[in-house]
């Protein structure tokens, strides 16, 4: 059960203009051990070339803290919370970026990055993503 109480009540309501009522997510990354949850604003159900948009909040650092990239291009918009972002971009050397509310950005699909809290209980974001162009991820959670 993800327990919305212990998100704020401002927060809560940024989450209702996206999913409606406060619900149990669509998707749980790492069951049993999770750091993020994911709820579908709007699903890539029939379309695959459409764009696809989640909800997610994070209560916990990426679990390994290795860099991982996606399947898609993908944006971030920060709803809430603050993140640290290690990413590297073009094979070239890692850096850090804090990552806060109304924060947007713009990742290619071979962006490698990872996220961890920033000294806040979890961050919200909404997370959209193009159409898969590859299938060959450098990292995987281990589901």
């Amino acid at each position: 059960m993800f327990d919305w109480a212990r998100i704020a009540a401002s927060h809560q309501d940024i989450a209702k203009l996206y999913i409606g009522e406060l619900r149990e997510p669509d998707y749980s990354f790492l069951p049993g051990r999770e750091y993020q949850y994911r709820w579908y604003v709007a699903p890539r159900v029939r379309a695959p070339k459409l764009p696809a948009v989640f909800l997610h909040i994070m209560t916990g650092d990426d679990p390994t803290g290795e860099l991982h990239d996606h399947d898609w291009d993908n944006v971030s918009l920060v709803l809430a919370g603050r993140m640290i972002e290690t990413c590297a971009f073009d094979c070239k050397r890692p850096f850090e970026r804090a990552l806060t509310q109304g924060f947007v950005l713009y990742r290619l699909a071979t962006d490698r990055h990872s996220l961890r809290l920033d000294g806040c209980p979890y961050a919200m974001t909404l997370f959209a993503v193009g159409p898969k162009v590859r299938d060959n991820k450098t990292y995987k959670v281990q589901e």
